[in-house]
């Protein structure tokens, strides 16, 4: 089917044209002409306002030029997953060409913006010409300031199951509530009260309630927005430079809308009464094999945004470093965003050393990448550590002193131990200070590195699976490693000699 026979975009049925939606003079009912985009100029954003077609209800994109410097707090920015590529609809311009958008930009145009229809909205699908490879890497190097500089940030979770949207928000408002009511009575915050005790006991809802709905909570923190690397940035930047009162994310699911301090708010309260553990799941992994006991990636995102955007509000600086490490485990549908997505929201970054380039191979914009991290920014041991052989690697040409950066982040990792001492960071095992002498040979895929031996490696080993069942295990807040009951509590080198039994094969490391 060609783009052209995609049936119009129409406005919701109960959207009230003659109130809530401009009206504008007809248009051409039955484009023939694709919208030809004006090229923007440095600094400048493209905007979108919505109208509706008086007589035929269809829905009309109008675009605005504006600078990006003097535009803050002046735009509301939609946060979502692309989803499905394929152009699922036309849309209509005020000059009577069309547009093509995927069902989830579609989906945006009648169901979030009409919440706001008068407003200005930057949505990247539409307001970046994708097709102009110039223009899409010139914003994306903007997209840190993009998402910093709205009066709002919308994220848009999608519909959602019937109902599921209304269960999951009245839930959070509940918890919420529960939360500011006893901070209003001077009481220590707890949801136990909610979760275990009488019915008496509680200000707001009934256990029955409240159990059956943690469900539905670990359901939504399923969602794949969460697990979209983009979305870090949207989040962490969001309404950075912004004054406005509004809340800088907001997140809306069907018709309902809540915001993201609020979920914040709840999960840090249940991580801080160990209540997260009924929201743990299995995971199926790539290769087929199920995780079990794992928190769901949305657990992982609220965390993570909350700690990132209270660093950036404070103005304590975010290192590359952090950066990717922290979007290792999150999903692009291009394998280049796995790096192209942290500039936004990391310090110190090269204008100049770090290219983006989409035509180019995967492969060679990771090996450039690091070849940049080793000789600029001296991150050669945490790059080292997440390299190497034996590592799972969806890009098998990658050298092996490249990390993947597309494939899950290994459990267990080796890397050296630094210090801090009156002549600056020294390695621990051998207190040197000065940096290994080290040559990238881009052409030959080469790493030639100088240095001293100091150790071998006796045993590798996989991380070992642990078992669901009587409810002893939880997330030790001091480790990242799923751990027994603190009483039964044992360290990572026991359970290697009790979990593992392999011939004494050692290997050189330095």
């Amino acid at each position: 089917m060609s783009d052209m026979s995609l049936p119009i975009l129409s406005a919701p049925p109960n959207a009230k044209a003659d109130k809530y939606w401009l009206k504008k003079a007809p248009i051409e009912q039955s484009p023939t002409e694709r919208y030809k985009y004006p090229p923007l100029g440095e600094g400048q954003i493209r905007l979108l306002r919505t109208s509706v077609e008086p007589k035929t209800g269809l829905v009309v994109c109008h675009f605005e030029h504006r600078d990006l410097e003097s535009s803050l707090g002046s735009y509301r920015a939609i946060s979502y997953c692309w989803g499905n590529p394929s152009p699922a609809y036309q849309i209509l311009c005020s000059n009577g060409q069309s547009l093509v958008v995927t069902k989830s930009a579609a989906e945006i145009l009648t169901h979030v913006i009409p919440r706001n229809p008068t407003g200005l909205y930057w949505i990247d699908q539409l307001c970046i010409h994708q097709k102009d490879k110039v223009e899409r890497v010139a914003q994306v190097l903007l997209m840190g300031q993009i998402y910093s500089s709205p009066r709002q940030v919308t994220a848009w979770l999608g519909q959602g199951d019937k109902g599921s949207g209304k269960a999951i928000i009245d839930l959070l408002e509940v918890l919420f509530k529960e939360i500011e009511e006893m901070r209003r009575k001077g009481l220590q915050p707890t949801l136990k009260p909610l979760l275990s005790s009488p019915t008496s006991s509680r200000t707001i809802v009934s256990e029955r309630r409240v159990g059956n709905q943690l469900d539905a909570l670990g359901d939504f923190l399923k969602n794949p927005w969460f697990e979209r690397v983009w979305v870090m940035q949207e989040v962490i930047m969001a309404c950075a430079k912004s004054t406005s009162a509004d809340p800088a994310v907001i997140l809306c699911i069907g018709n309902r809308t809540i915001d993201f301090g609020v979920l914040a708010e709840v999960v840090k309260m249940l991580e801080t009464e160990n209540l997260l553990l009924d929201l743990f799941c299995d995971r199926p992994n790539d290769d087929g094999t199920i995780a079990l006991g794992v928190e769901p990636a949305g657990l992982t995102a609220v965390r993570l945004f909350t700690r990132l955007r209270t660093d950036v509000s404070r103005k304590r600086p975010i290192w590359l470093t952090t950066g990717l490490n922290r979007a290792w485990d999150f999903k692009a549908s291009n394998a280049r965003d796995k790096l192209y997505a942290v500039r936004g929201f990391c310090n110190g970054v090269p204008e100049t050393d770090f290219r983006l380039d989409y035509d180019a191979d995967v492969e060679d914009v990771y090996k450039d990448w690091t070849a940049v991290l080793f000789k600029q920014l001296n991150l050669y041991p945490w790059q080292l550590h997440m390299a190497g052989i034996g590592l799972k690697r969806k890009y098998t040409r990658l050298p092996s002193w490249v990390p993947d950066y597309s494939s899950p982040s290994p459990w267990v990792q080796l890397r050296p131990e630094t210090g801090k001492g009156t002549e600056g960071e020294y390695y621990c095992a051998s207190d040197m200070h000065k940096k290994p002498e080290m040559v990238v040979d881009r052409e030959a895929g080469s790493l030639r590195l100088q240095a001293i031996a100091i150790d071998t490696i006796e045993v590798t080993f996989r991380q070992p699976s642990m078992q669901q069942g009587s409810g002893l295990w939880h997330r030790n807040s001091n480790s990242l490693i799923l751990n027994p009951d603190r009483k039964n509590y044992e360290s990572p080198l026991a359970m290697v000699t009790r979990y593992i039994r392999v011939p004494r094969k050692l290997y050189p490391y330095i």
